[in-house]
């Protein structure tokens, strides 16, 4: 029983750490919104994938104190977003955000359940999983910026300001 719980730890683990660091590490130039809409599909994808495995596991983890806390501030915060996406005008970008930002529920709910998952997952133990995957995240991320520096760019961007503007839009 406990290696499968902890075999189902570690899938989500992997799923919270690369799904995190994809949503940093993505973009598709030929759409309209090419930072902000693909960085949402994964975000939405990595945290609604998780949330099961919240569920399925929240008795495990109940009894802790500080996970407790965490569960319930989580808790308060999604009811106030709640509320505030029942009180809008526009449930369309209050769903999915206005264009080109992404900022809507959805997003928001997909980023509680990843600090809910990150509470429930991270110890001591495999923190190092996190320092790996944040290197090989600021590894690509930096070459990226220096290629673009150095005008090695792949895609041709429309940017007056500045060359490099690496994955999250701004130069």
């Amino acid at each position: 029983m406990r290696k499968n719980a902890l075999l189902g730890e570690h899938q989500a683990l992997n799923w919270l750490i690369w799904g995190a660091c994809l949503v940093t590490l993505i973009f598709w130039a030929p759409l309209n919104d090419p930072f902000n809409a693909p960085k949402s599909w994964i975000l939405s994808i990595t945290g609604f994938w998780l949330i099961g495995w919240i569920l399925l596991n929240f008795k495990n983890y109940k009894s802790i104190q500080a996970l407790r806390w965490a569960t319930i501030l989580a808790l308060i915060f999604l009811l106030t977003l709640s509320v505030a996406y029942v009180g809008t005008d526009n449930k369309y970008i209050g769903l999915f955000g206005a264009y080109q930002r992404r900022t809507g529920y959805l997003s928001y709910l997909s980023l509680i359940i990843l600090f809910l998952a990150a509470c429930y997952l991270f110890r001591l133990s495999n923190i190092s999983k996190l320092s790996n995957s944040a290197m090989v995240t600021g590894f690509l991320l930096s070459t990226y910026g220096i290629a673009q520096h150095f005008k090695y760019d792949f895609v041709h961007w429309n940017n007056p300001y500045n060359a490099v503007i690496g994955t999250l839009g701004n130069p």
